[in-house]
Formats: structure tokens, C-alpha cells, sequence
């Protein structure tokens, strides 16, 4: 997405940024800022790395950037009100930065251009950027379409392209999956063309950058709209709803410069005045609508299209029960991934052969496989109370079943993961969490019974195990990170691996520490895959 004459919207050359001076504002440990750096220093910039963190902190990260002879180091364990803010040509901003936080709000009166890695990549890439966005589903709607498109595994590297759908007969294509998955998908600009084809998860701590930006998305979709992130958008003085309305603003921004011949896909219940300016077409996902000149649907059993332009025209794609994917709320990510897929150019045979196939996506309802009468499932990434309810309501529904939620606060609700509780009459372990206390008080109130909270992983599983339920869900409903002197986890992936490692212990498969780390990843192969390619050190069956 290159402009005119080999520059960037950035106004950086491409093939060389010169004598220009960069900040990386907020380097961090999940590898944008990294991506970031290298990206910029390679292309010639005087590049100054700043963060709260020491270096010390940041050791891993800065051993594989030690290469790079044009980076200055010395702002890092800095406070970000003493920085100097003149002199600067740009600034990428970790997403962990509020986009109206003072430092950023004195850099525009600057005229600096503001950056995040993921406007950077979309900037500089060549050929066609899809972005998903959303409360949740994006990630398994990312992978979909990957899949869909012929992207091939979903769990390949970052940067990885996949030249076949699945069946070995579609042709080579040059698809990228990237985003707000960990790693950086500047990485995988080397190569590119006008014909590649990018997938891209994004944070609403993203489309606002993307937004300001001014980047026109070819192919927009936004999942859902729930509560989340009000730690961040709810702002002292606001009620409630304005908190709410403020963070599905940024949500719906990614449709806010798209060109009259771009689409957008999305639900049709999104409240009216966040669509009242975009000006893309509509694509609508879960229902038929009048005013959508395209719609996916599911109705007796069966996916159902209303083809492109063709008011009277349905065909039925496949059987529901013919996708590898059980729960319904995660079938509506189908729904967006088809619907992004037939608008990106797949014919509807080939979309029909590759649903069939689709990925298990990682940390998002994603089977453990152990032999036993349970089946235990990592739902790590529901980390907001609607996300972990409809989890359990969708496994509550097949049979008995124990949840384990709870961590730390996100500033919502919990009541919602309570009705679903009482609703489903499911077990429950609580997991540790200053949260997980609130939790427990409401359960007490509601009088559902509960295990817990238990100071780790392992303590909980165990406890798990002992219940006998037909399924053991990782429901967290909660942030990961401990707070306030509560224990917690890294992030919600060392959550979710951490479950993986201590379920696949408590079925006598020894986990050693490299492989632990492997199921940590974000983004990685399916469970079963990471064990077949570790090493008789790796993982022992004992007997």
C-alpha cells in the first residue's frame, strides 16, 4: 500500500529512511516493537528504543536486536514524561499506550507522524491487507480465512505463506497471516507483491492508529461488539454506556476511510451512528438484511449465501454439521471468514472443499488430546465475562461440565459468567486472580458452589479432575496478569499453556520445560503437532 514514487504514507522512502531519526515509544516483550525497530533501522533510520522497562528486563528481546549498529538504547528504564519530544521524524507507539495519552497528544501538536506496527505494516505492504476486528472471534476469524484463502495451517510461523487450502489441489498462494498475535509481521514484508494477499487481527488499540492513519482497508471485518477494556476507554467522569460507546467508536473506526468500492463485513445489530459515515459496502454476517448487497447466514442446519448483487438469490453453501467447528459462537467466525473470503476472490467450490478443513486455533476452544472419559478444553483467550459465558453455555448445553475462571479485574461485569453458571449448573475452580475474590462472592450470593481460588494452574486442574464431568472448560472471564499482590500469569497464552502442561501431566505425559514454552506461544501448531515434533527429551509417555 505504497503511494506514488516509492514512498510510504509515512513519507519514508521504502527502500532507505536516510538520516531520519525514529522512536520506538514502548519497545515490550511481544515482539511489534522489536518487529518495529529492525524494520526501521535496516532501512537506514537512527532508531532511539525507549521503555519503562530496564534493560535488564528487556534482555532476551535486545539480544536479537544487538545486530543493528544505529540503535540508541539509552532512553530504555526512562520515565515517558522526561523524554525530549522534539527532533523526532516518527513515532511508533506500543498499543499498550493510550492513543490520547499527553505524550502522544504533544507529539501531534509537533506535526510527528504516530505509528503503531500494525499501520506500519499495512502501509508498506503491497498487496492486499484484510483486517479483522472485534470484542472476540477475531483470532479464530483470522485463522479461517487464512485457511479459506489457501493459507494452508494456520499455525505456521509468523510471515509463513501456505500455497495450499488444504487439499493439495488449489495453487499456489501467497496469503499472510499476522496481527495481534504475537511476533511481527514486518517481518514478512520480504517478498511481497501486489497479488499477496494479508490477514490481519487488530486491537482496537490499533484501529485507532490505523484511523488516524488515514488507511483505506479493501476488505474490513469487525466480529462482534461486547464489553471489554473499559480499564482503558472508560475515562474519570464518563457514565458507563459513554465508556462503552467510546471503545466500539475505535472498534468501528477501521471502517472510517474506506473508498465506496471497498467492503465491510459485519453483523447487522451494530448500534446506528457508529455506521453513519462509512461509506464501504456492506457485507452482512448471522442475518439477511435489505440494505446489504451480500449476506452469510445460518438457518435449518445449514450455512446459506445471498450472492453478491442478487436480491432474490440464495444458494446453501454446506451442512453445519459438515465444519470441524461444534460451538455456535464460533461458527458466526466462520460466517466472517467465508463472507471475507468469497469478496477477496474464492470461488464458492473451493470455499465449500475448504470448510471442511478448517485449523484448530489456538488458546480459542482448543481440545487437549488425552485419552479419558473428559474432555478438557483451553478457552484461555475468553477473557472478558461474556466471552468465558458463552463458552460454558455452549458446552453446558452437551453435557455436565466444570469451568475454571477467574484472574484479574478488567473493569466489567461478572454477572454474566454467573447466569451462565446457573444456567448450565456447572462446576466451578477458581483460578487465581484478585478478581477471582469478587467472583467468589457472587457465587457465594448466588449459591453456586465452587473449588478454590487455587494459588496455580496445576492446583487447579488437579481439582478439576477430581469432579468427573463429561468436560473441563478453561473459561477464565478474566484478565491473566497478577495484581495487588495476587498471583497470575505472563499473559493469557502462559495461561493457556499453562493449563495444556499441567492437564497433559495429570494424564502421565511428562512436559519438559521446552515444550511447556512451545504451548505458551500465541501463535503455534495444534497441541498434538507440538508433541509429535518434540524430542524423545521433550515429552515421555510413561507407563
Amino acid at each position: 500500500m505504497t503511494t506514488d514514487g516509492g514512498q510510504a504514507a509515512t513519507g519514508l522512502p521504502t527502500d532507505d529512511l536516510g538520516t531520519e531519526r525514529a522512536l520506538i515509544l514502548g519497545l515490550g516483550r511481544r515482539g511489534g516493537g522489536e518487529g518495529a525497530t529492525r524494520f526501521l533501522a535496516e532501512r537506514g533510520a537512527s532508531v532511539f528504543v525507549y521503555d519503562s522497562l530496564p534493560a535488564t528486563e528487556l534482555a532476551a528481546t535486545l539480544r536479537r536486536l544487538a545486530d543493528l549498529a544505529n540503535l540508541d538504547l539509552s532512553l530504555l528504564g526512562t520515565r515517558v514524561e522526561d523524554l525530549d519530544l522534539d527532533g523526532w521524524d516518527l513515532v511508533v507507539r506500543n498499543p499498550a499506550i493510550p492513543v490520547d495519552a499527553p505524550v502522544l497528544d504533544a507529539l501531534r501538536a509537533r506535526n510527528v507522524p504516530i505509528e503503531t506496527e500494525a499501520s506500519l505494516f499495512i502501509e508498506h505492504f503491497p498487496g492486499r491487507a484484510i483486517t479483522i476486528t472485534g470484542t472476540k472471534g477475531k483470532t479464530s476469524t483470522a485463522f479461517y480465512l487464512h485457511h479459506l484463502l489457501g493459507g494452508g495451517e494456520g499455525g505456521a510461523e509468523v510471515g509463513g505463506d501456505g500455497s495450499d487450502g488444504g487439499d493439495g489441489s488449489d495453487g499456489a498462494v501467497d496469503v499472510l497471516l499476522a496481527g495481534n498475535m504475537g511476533g511481527s509481521a514486518l517481518e514478512a514484508l520480504t517478498g511481497r507483491t501486489a497479488d499477496s494477499i494479508a490477514v490481519m487481527e487488530v486491537s482496537s488499540f490499533q484501529t485507532e492508529t490505523i484511523a488516524e492513519r488515514g488507511l483505506e482497508i479493501p476488505i474490513a471485518c469487525l466480529t462482534n461488539l461486547m464489553a471489554d477494556h473499559q480499564d482503558r476507554y472508560l475515562k474519570a467522569g464518563m457514565t458507563a454506556e459513554e465508556g462503552l460507546a467510546s471503545y466500539w467508536a475505535a472498534k468501528a473506526a477501521l471502517f472510517a476511510n474506506q473508498r465506496t468500492d471497498a467492503w465491510r463485513v459485519h453483523p447487522a445489530d451494530l448500534p446506528n451512528q457508529l455506521l453513519a459515515d462509512a461509506p464501504a459496502r456492506w457485507f452482512c454476517v448471522f442475518a439477511d438484511h435489505p440494505e446489504a448487497e451480500g449476506a452469510a447466514w445460518i438457518a435449518d442446519g445449514a450455512i446459506h449465501l445471498r450472492l453478491l448483487g442478487a436480491a432474490d438469490t440464495t444458494v446453501e453453501v454446506l451442512p453445519v454439521a459438515d465444519l470441524p467447528v461444534e460451538d455456535p459462537h464460533r461458527q458466526e467466525n466462520v460466517l466472517i471468514a467465508l463472507a471475507a473470503a468469497l469478496l477477496a476472490g474464492v470461488d464458492l467450490d473451493t470455499l465449500r472443499r475448504r470448510l471442511t478443513t478448517l485449523p484448530v486455533v489456538p488458546h480459542r476452544m482448543e481440545p487437549v488430546p488425552v485419552d479419558g472419559p473428559t474432555v478438557w478444553i483451553n478457552d484461555t483467550a475468553a477473557s472478558a465475562p461474556s466471552a468465558a459465558a458463552a463458552g460454558v453455555r455452549s458446552r453446558g448445553a452437551t453435557g455436565s461440565l466444570t469451568a475454571l475462571s477467574g484472574g484479574a479485574p478488567k473493569g466489567l461485569p461478572l454477572q454474566p459468567l454467573v447466569d451462565a453458571y446457573l444456567a448450565t449448573g456447572c462446576n466451578v475452580v477458581l483460578l487465581p486472580g484478585e478478581e477471582s475474590a469478587r467472583l467468589a462472592s457472587l457465587l457465594d450470593d448466588a449459591g453456586v458452589a465452587y473449588d478454590g481460588p487455587f494459588d496455580t494452574m496445576a492446583d487447579a486442574v488437579a481439582a478439576a479432575a477430581t469432579t468427573g464431568t463429561d468436560t473441563v472448560l478453561l473459561a477464565p472471564g478474566c484478565s491473566s496478569f497478577g495484581t495487588n499482590g495476587y498471583p497470575g500469569f505472563e499473559d493469557e497464552f502462559d495461561r493457556g499453556g499453562q493449563f495444556v502442561a499441567a492437564v497433559l501431566r495429570q494424564h502421565g505425559i511428562a512436559v519438559s520445560d521446552r515444550l511447556a514454552a512451545r504451548l505458551r506461544a500465541p501463535r503455534r501448531r495444534s497441541i498434538a503437532a507440538e508433541i509429535e515434533r518434540a524430542t524423545a527429551d521433550d515429552v515421555d509417555l510413561t507407563t
